[in-house]
């Protein structure tokens, strides 16, 4: 090597890499993984078994088959409808099926004898409709006395609070002639809140004389809106034609195509 590639003093050598393995001694290695393994968390305790619910033992039933408080789940705490008015369940009520009447029936004893007149109606309303609908094959006369008692069984229902009574009531008188007595039926009916009140009622205001077309439409949307199909035919006809409302297509559309697709579109009028 000759003298110009030469360095004076010579380089000093790179220094090892740092090795932490022997940085410690063994003893604090060891040591050091000891504490790293006992400082991991501890593994969650696993959760308690869940606790099963004790069931709350019923009231028992009396003679009636009712219970004898009146509590419902969800209601909250301390929640007692055995407190209502038995007026206020009477009217709750009236327009409702047979089948919800007699589970109504069933939630207290309060509700069983505030409900009592409406089961017997329910009873005598069954029977009016076999006397009207069973007469068929019997002669003129028959059928005759047998609509008549019909009749008696709906009036004696109907005024038991029955809306249903009072609906089968109204078309009777109506299919008679008495128009005025019919009418009166239907608004009690729709009064309680009966679709088919309701409707009937806007029906005789149509056909009234002179028509109180404003009145029908006031009864047809309610009924309408619970589903009664004639209901909503006829309040599709106003709509169309402007008859008591102002003239709006796209309603009348929307009505009468919710009674083309409707299982209850049957026997209805052409337009």
């Amino acid at each position: 090597m000759d003298a110009a590639s030469r360095t004076w003093p010579p380089p000093t050598p790179s220094p090892p890499p740092f090795n932490s393995r022997l940085a410690v001694g063994s003893s604090e290695l060891a040591h050091h993984r000891r504490r790293r393994r006992h400082s991991k968390k501890p593994k969650p305790p696993p959760p308690p078994p869940p606790q099963q619910q004790q069931s709350t033992p019923t009231a028992p039933r009396n003679s009636a088959g009712s219970y004898g408080a009146c509590a419902f789940e969800g209601a909250g705490a301390g929640a007692d409808f055995s407190a209502l008015p038995p007026e206020l369940v009477h009217r709750a009520l009236s327009a409702a099926a047979a089948s919800d009447v007699a589970a109504a029936s069933r939630a207290c004893r309060a509700w069983g004898d505030a409900l009592r007149p409406l089961r017997e109606a329910a009873a005598l309303h069954a029977r009016g409709r076999r006397a009207k609908h069973g007469s068929a094959g019997a002669g003129a006369d028959g059928r005759e006395a047998e609509r008549q008692r019909a009749l008696v069984l709906f009036q004696r229902a109907a005024r038991l609070g029955s809306a249903a009574a009072m609906v089968d009531t109204g078309l009777m008188c109506w299919e008679e002639g008495r128009r005025d007595d019919a009418v009166g039926y239907y608004q009690k009916a729709a009064e309680l809140g009966h679709p088919v009140g309701m409707c009937n009622l806007g029906v005789s205001y149509l056909e009234a004389d002179p028509p109180k077309a404003e009145e029908a439409v006031r009864w047809f949307y309610p009924a309408a809106a619970a589903g009664n199909a004639r209901a909503q035919y006829n309040l599709g006809l106003c709509l169309q034609n402007g008859k008591g409302i102002k003239r709006n297509q796209r309603e009348a559309v929307r009505c009468l195509l919710f009674v083309t697709f409707t299982s209850e579109f049957v026997n209805l009028p052409p337009n």
